[in-house]
């Protein structure tokens, strides 16, 4: 669990030499970690989900010593094989494979993950990883923030958006489950699957994935989590509507939701009778990308559901090609899903 190659005497000058920035710089970036960010609200416009993003400038030097910190010191501690979230090459989709086939399925889902992490549990969780306490506190102070956002005690939390907030809650969640989780779903004869704030529990055996849900989700609420009881399930056979990190897992591979292809299908097929009937000008290019984007997502799940969004699909493109041709207008770059 140490960070082979990472420990040090603990002062600033060999932590400094390690993430390859200069003394000068790294008190520069603490200064600025109390008061460089920008913080805003994003709302999606599929689904209409608001999420709190807080980041600091790209040409800050908060910035540059924390991709530092990320690249030199964070990405190189190991964490164990069930943590999958955030790392190169680890899809949704790809991860949700591993859970598919399993006879019943168990998930678990972290409330407000990144803005419940606060600067303990940050040094804890380095500390653990075989980090000097020096390091650990200097590093906790310099990747957290007091941000306006789901912070109503105003504590140092890690904020979203930042570069080192995703390898940080993968660290903190690791220590976690390291502490207690793994060996008791071991025991239990469960394996085990975290993606982000999502964490699934797949086996042979309802009692079993029960008990390591509920497990779970004590040693989470000790450590000064909570857990997402709308979205938190105890156990769910392979013939139910299964679902993890947005794909379909009640077959033995991922699938697109049903729900989720149904409401997709409602919406094309609304935009193409709005085009038909004139209720509708035209659709920009960023509009017509974003349509092809999520019809080709559908395509990596099931072919078959994506050959019937894409019909829909071209003929919206050609409703919009016929609109721009009868205004003369300039016709979209509009290009195959």
């Amino acid at each position: 669990m140490t960070a082979s190659g990472l420990t040090g005497p603990g002062d600033l000058r060999s932590l400094c030499k390690v993430i390859g920035v200069s003394q000068d710089d790294f008190r520069q970036a603490k200064r600025e970690s109390k008061y460089n960010y920008r913080q805003y609200t994003h709302i999606d416009r599929k689904n209409k989900k608001r999420r709190n993003l807080c980041y600091p400038p790209d040409d800050s030097v908060l910035y540059r010593v924390q991709a530092a910190v990320k690249s030199q010191l964070l990405a190189r501690i190991p964490l164990c094989a069930e943590i999958r979230g955030y790392l190169p090459g680890q899809h949704n989709i790809l991860v949700a494979s591993e859970v598919c086939g399993a006879l019943y399925q168990g998930t678990l889902d972290i409330s407000k993950f990144h803005p419940s992490i606060a600067d303990g549990h940050v040094a804890e969780a380095l500390r653990k990883h075989g980090l000097p306490w020096a390091w650990a506190n200097r590093i906790a102070r310099l990747v957290t923030f007091r941000t306006r956002h789901d912070n109503p005690a105003g504590k140092r939390v890690v904020p979203q958006g930042a570069p080192t907030s995703s390898h940080i809650a993968n660290i903190v969640l690791d220590s976690i489950l390291r502490r207690g989780v793994l060996h008791f779903a071991t025991r239990m004869g469960i394996r085990v699957c975290n993606y982000g704030d999502d964490i699934a529990f797949f086996g042979p055996s309802p009692t079993a994935v029960t008990r390591c849900v509920r497990h779970a989700r004590a040693e989470i609420e000790q450590a000064g989590f909570h857990a997402n009881a709308e979205k938190t399930v105890l156990c769910e056979h392979r013939g139910g509507k299964r679902r993890f990190i947005g794909c379909a897992t009640g077959r033995m591979r991922p699938d697109y939701p049903r729900e989720k292809y149904r409401f997709l299908r409602k919406e094309l097929r609304g935009l193409l009778a709005n085009l038909k009937g004139g209720r509708l000008a035209a659709l920009s290019d960023e509009q017509i990308n974003s349509l092809r984007q999520r019809v080709a997502y559908v395509g990596r799940l099931n072919r078959q559901k994506a050959r019937r969004l894409l019909n829909l699909f071209y003929r919206i493109c050609s409703q919009v090609r016929r609109i721009c041709a009868l205004t003369r207008g300039a016709t979209p770059r509009i290009s195959a899903a």
